[in-house]
Order: C-alpha cells, then sequence, then structure tokens
C-alpha cells in the first residue's frame, strides 16, 4: 500500500515512455526491479508505458567464468523485468559509419570553463506553508547552490 502523500505520483499508466538509463541494475532487489515489479508488471498491458533501457555494459554484473547457457538466463531475465528485448549496434548490422562509431583513436582536450552566471538568491522558505520533506529538500537545495552556484538550478529545479 503506498503512503498516502505519494497519491498517484508512482502511477506508470500515466507515462507514455519510461527511460531506464544504466538499466543492467534493474535486477535482484534493486531499485529499478523493484519499480518494475510494484509499479510496472502490476498494469494491465495496454496501460503500461514503453521501456527504453540504456546501459554500455549489460553483462557488468556477470561474474568470470559464468557459462553461457548462465548468462543467457541472466540477460533473458533483464528483458523479462524491462519487458524489453536487448539490443546492441552489432546487433542490427550496420557499419561503423552508419552508426555512428568513430574508432578507438580519441584526442583528449581540456576546456575550461568558467561560471559566468548571476547569483539570483533563492525564494525564502515560509515553513508553516510547506511540509517537512519540502523543506529538506530546498534546504539541500541551497546548499548546491552555494557549493555550485546557478548550474544546479537547471538540473534541479
Amino acid at each position: 500500500v503506498m503512503p498516502r502523500h505519494f497519491g498517484d505520483t508512482f502511477n506508470l499508466g500515466r507515462v507514455n515512455l519510461l527511460v531506464v538509463d544504466e538499466c543492467h541494475y534493474a535486477v535482484k532487489k534493486h531499485g529499478y526491479a523493484i519499480i518494475m515489479q510494484k509499479f510496472y508488471h502490476t498494469l494491465p498491458p495496454q496501460s503500461r508505458p514503453r521501456v527504453l533501457g540504456l546501459t554500455a555494459s549489460p553483462i557488468i554484473n556477470v561474474k568470470k567464468g559464468v557459462a553461457s547457457d548462465q548468462l543467457e538466463q541472466m540477460l533473458a531475465e533483464l528483458e523479462k523485468t524491462l519487458d524489453s528485448h536487448l539490443v546492441s549496434i552489432s546487433g542490427l548490422g550496420l557499419s561503423d559509419e552508419e552508426s555512428g562509431v568513430i574508432g578507438n583513436n580519441v584526442e583528449e582536450r581540456v576546456v575550461r570553463y568558467d561560471n559566468v552566471l548571476p547569483r539570483i538568491p533563492l525564494p525564502f522558505r515560509d515553513a508553516r506553508k510547506m511540509c517537512q520533506s519540502r523543506i529538506k529538500e530546498l534546504d539541500q537545495l541551497r546548499y548546491l547552490y552555494g557549493e555550485f552556484g546557478p548550474r544546479v538550478e537547471g538540473r534541479y529545479c
């Protein structure tokens, strides 16, 4: 049973596309797997969002010496959890040019960035009108703003 204060925040029936970054973690008791189990798989299939799982390392959780059939079973379980199919660029049959692969010769450069954004004061919180969790979030935002400046506004607001 969801606590009252969440309302229908986690109603995935209101979502069209669910993007899961680092989706290889959606196994066992990881938060991704739990979200899929409790909020995705409980919906009727026609009400579920489409799932796009992204990862650069789908077999990151695999130990050395795992048998190929065991690996296939692990990948099948990940597909089942995400209600998706695993696809890789190599599996699409595209050439390097078509897929955007640029090769292994990478040139590194250091680009200096000076923060020139003006500091704008964050709104004052009125504790009487905010629930405690929101006050903590605003205090955390104030801390981040103090550390990183206005760049946090676009990322966290």
